[in-house]
């Protein structure tokens, strides 16, 4: 199934909660004040690359800042609809158009949540029928705590932005820096069977 998961700007610091712009600079060792809003966009992109890789939503991402996932349908059966992130930590609304091309809701309350980043339909039961497509899945999702593993992928990948201005290296020891990353996030990734 071809879906999209939105793309948003990321919540009002967001990024901070993951590493401080005060932990940010000490770990690039910065004294001065004069590039703080560079460092806090170099750390925010840090963030966002952590995220992207591991598939992991680092924050709760609730409210006006919750998660939007689109299709054009929805599987046959009631299997999981894996929603692109994890971990999802409520369903918040599920509508899709029928055909007639009117609005649909799905009672939220039947859903569940499985392996931590997909939705499915109670037991025994399957998705609706006569989907024409819109399907707009509304969902708060976010870790409530950062694995450190993972602060310190935000912070080394914050400093190879910060070093390396331009173009990354990918071999050299700008490659040293990438396996690093690689091996402080792989434990976080959902790898398929």
């Amino acid at each position: 199934m071809i879906f999209t998961l939105d793309l948003s700007a990321m919540p009002e610091d967001y990024g901070d909660a993951v590493v401080s712009l005060e932990a940010a600079k000490a770990h690039l060792r910065v004294l001065e004040d004069d590039e703080d809003d560079l460092i806090a966009a170099l750390r925010d992109a840090a963030v966002q690359m952590v995220e992207n890789y591991t598939g992991l939503v680092l924050q709760p991402r609730e409210g006006a800042a919750a998660m939007v996932w689109r299709a054009e349908g929805l599987p046959i059966g009631g299997g999981p609809v894996s929603m692109g992130c994890r971990p999802v930590r409520e369903v918040l609304s599920v509508t899709y158009l029928d055909f007639a091309g009117a609005e649909q809701t799905v009672d939220v309350d039947t859903l569940r949540i499985v392996d931590q980043g997909s939705i499915a339909a109670p037991p025994g039961a399957n998705w609706p029928a006569g989907v024409a497509g819109g399907v707009v899945v509304t969902f708060a999702a976010g870790l409530d705590d950062v694995p450190p593993a993972l602060v310190t992928a935000v912070k080394m990948f914050l400093a190879t932005l910060y070093a390396q201005r331009e173009t990354i290296v990918l071999r050299g020891a700008g490659g040293q820096v990438t396996a690093g990353f690689k091996m402080l996030c792989h434990p976080y990734r959902r790898l398929r069977v």
